[in-house]
């Protein structure tokens, strides 16, 4: 939590891995300031009501692991603020 990750883009972004031995991609996001973070993509419709992710509390990551999305997939982030706006 300190800010000194020294290789940082190995963490956040999209990221093939696999976990449990289920195939899929990591996504993560540094957003301290949101009330949700979600991920939309052609995956999911561009629908930020459908892979909302989790928030690690103290360091302001979000973080979410989905199975089958395949390298290529085009993804954003959506994010809300405190009031809840786009």
């Amino acid at each position: 939590g300190e800010g000194s990750h020294q290789e940082i883009y190995s963490t956040l972004g999209a990221h093939r891995m696999s976990m449990l031995g289920v195939a899929g991609t990591r996504f993560s996001v540094w957003a301290p300031n949101a009330s949700r973070v979600s991920v939309i993509g052609d995956f999911n419709d561009w629908d930020g009501r459908r892979h909302v992710m989790r928030l690690h509390p103290g360091n302001g990551i979000w973080e979410l692991f989905l199975p089958g999305v395949e390298a290529g997939a085009m993804y954003k982030f959506e994010m809300l603020d405190k009031q809840g706006e786009l």
